[in-house]
């Protein structure tokens, strides 16, 4: 069987004891301050991307919010754009009727003009051709008159 004598029991068992409080002494504390120390490190960090992710979403709403704005301004400035060519294009076309129908009425004037004026030299060659002719015939009996006299 088992041969334990009672002093090698209590020897153990001073040496465990004297074991514990010098680990305790000279171990345990820096254990448990690197523990302590890295565990506040470790909340730390989850603090910083705590905030990091809050700081995060204000921005991304703050962008969204920019981007939205955006949009409706650009939409806003397209509207005005189509409104200001629309209505370009109707004082375009204004402007070019007014502009053909004063064609067309300085176009009227013209020929009427020219036809009076067509009217008159053919009236004035009508009067020049009767003068003549009437000379013509005046002439003529003048010597038909010299001749019977």
């Amino acid at each position: 069987m088992l041969n334990i004598q009672l002093s090698t029991i209590i020897l153990t068992i001073i040496n465990v004891l004297i074991m514990y409080v010098v680990i305790k002494k000279l171990f345990l504390q820096q254990v448990m301050d690197t523990i302590n120390a890295r565990d506040e490190l470790i909340k730390k960090q989850f603090e910083d991307a705590r905030v990091a992710n809050e700081d995060a979403d204000r921005k991304k709403e703050e962008y969204s919010k920019k981007l939205e704005s955006a949009r409706t301004e650009a939409e806003k400035i397209v509207s005005e754009a189509k409104d200001n060519a629309q209505k370009e294009k109707e004082l375009i076309i204004k402007d070019a009727k007014n502009e053909s129908q004063q064609i067309i009425a300085k176009a009227k004037e013209n020929i009427v003009a020219e036809q009076k004026k067509a009217k008159d030299e053919v009236s004035a060659e009508v009067a020049r051709l009767a003068i003549i002719a009437a000379r013509k015939i005046i002439k003529t009996g003048e010597q038909n008159d010299a001749r019977s006299n």
